[in-house]
């Protein structure tokens, strides 16, 4: 018996858009009391304030420490890296700090504009 061909499902995460734009997207985890935001596809305009959006609702309910992954980001606009410098002042309070995490790539060129 043939399997069944396969059928699309709105479960399914998304995936890049075949005109060429992908959104970004903001996932929010919590490891060992800390929080993490991870980044995925671009961070521009819209990704970057739901970035902000997200932090904010974070830091109030005052975890000790909160990281910003990206790694998982595939490029970024000057609004979206004007973002991350942005997410600093939200977080200035929390007593272990918010942190970065970066790989070589658009990530971490995000990261670096940033804060030029």
């Amino acid at each position: 018996m043939a399997a069944p061909p396969p059928t699309s499902s709105s479960a399914a995460p998304p995936g890049p858009d075949p005109n060429g734009s992908a959104a970004g997207e903001v996932r929010c985890e919590e490891v060992d009391g800390s929080v993490v935001l991870s980044v995925s596809g671009p961070l521009d305009d819209a990704a970057g304030r739901s970035l902000v959006a997200a932090l904010q609702s974070t830091v109030a309910d005052a975890p000790p420490r909160v990281d910003i992954d990206l790694a998982e980001v595939c490029g970024f606009t000057s609004a979206g890296a004007a973002a991350l410098g942005e997410c600093r002042s939200y977080a200035d309070h929390l007593p272990e700090g918010l942190h970065y995490r970066t790989v070589q790539g658009p990530g971490q060129d995000a990261f670096l504009a940033a804060f030029e």
